[in-house]
């Protein structure tokens, strides 16, 4: 167990979030300063090059996955520690670094400060305040900013998110005792289907969606989820739409498979 106000290693691994500098950091701000919308500007014209996006939208949508580390530390600390970190935006700072020529993002905590629930109120109303602070605090304006810098739809950003959750809570339940499993699953649901729209900004909740299945490239007994929206990285240097593509035709999958399924054969 990490010491008390010590950042644990899976935040570090998972969700890149620490409380130290990056060595040779290429960019540094606080994350308040990203609300600004000349600021951001900045940040999706450096970030860009080199994620090879021919278009700001393709660039933005990259970000927001990369932004998706912090909202799945603040659920996996609601859920598999009990306890809330405060990731308010005037306790982050946003830094770029070069690893191997690539870019990686790291959120670097001012101080990390955690508060344990306690049964003083119903679990689901302490859940709900944590909730709906985050998500309006920290979330919503940096999505705003960020759709407003590149001029897109912010659905296409938020939509970004539940697929990777969907993928990280089930490495969680996966990790730990049943029990613990069951309350990783309640809080999900509990984030989908409890939360106001307002709190995000939507007229929806971008949690809240049904999951379409398809079959899938490698296996066609085994059934995958189609993506909640567009990755954009057709809008990248040689870049093309991803088989599990909302906006990829069914008969463009069948083809897909078909030559995936020549190429097996070839490897034999």
């Amino acid at each position: 167990m990490p010491k008390p106000n010590q950042i644990p290693e899976i935040m570090k691994n998972d969700f890149f979030i620490t409380d130290e500098d990056q060595e040779h950091a290429i960019y540094s701000k606080p994350l308040t300063e990203l609300f600004i919308k000349e600021n951001m500007d900045v940040l999706v014209a450096l970030y860009s090059p080199h994620f090879k996006a021919l278009h700001p939208t393709a660039t933005a949508a990259g970000l927001a996955r990369w932004f998706a580390s912090i909202p799945l530390a603040f659920q996996y600390a609601l859920s598999v520690m009990n306890q809330s970190i405060d990731l308010s935006p005037q306790n982050i700072t946003v830094q770029i670094y070069s690893f191997n020529g690539v870019y990686w993002f790291s959120f670097k905590l001012n101080q990390y400060t955690t508060r344990l629930y306690r049964d003083e109120i119903p679990r689901e109303d302490w859940l709900y305040q944590q909730l709906v602070t985050f998500y309006s605090d920290t979330m919503r304006p940096l999505l705003e900013t960020m759709a407003e810098s590149v001029q897109m739809n912010i659905g296409q950003l938020w939509g970004q998110f539940p697929r990777k959750f969907d993928i990280f809570v089930e490495k969680w339940k996966q990790a730990i005792a049943f029990g613990w499993s069951e309350q990783i699953d309640r809080d999900y649901q509990f984030l989908a289907e409890n939360m106001e729209p307002e709190v995000f900004g939507r007229k929806r909740n971008p949690f809240h969606i049904k999951q379409r299945l398809i079959r899938s490239l490698d296996d066609e007994t085994i059934q995958i989820p189609v993506e909640c929206t567009c990755c954009l990285n057709y809008l990248r240097e040689g870049g093309q739409l991803c088989f599990t593509c909302p906006r990829l035709k069914e008969q463009d999958r069948e083809t897909m498979r078909k030559k995936r399924k020549e190429e097996l054969e070839v490897n034999e």
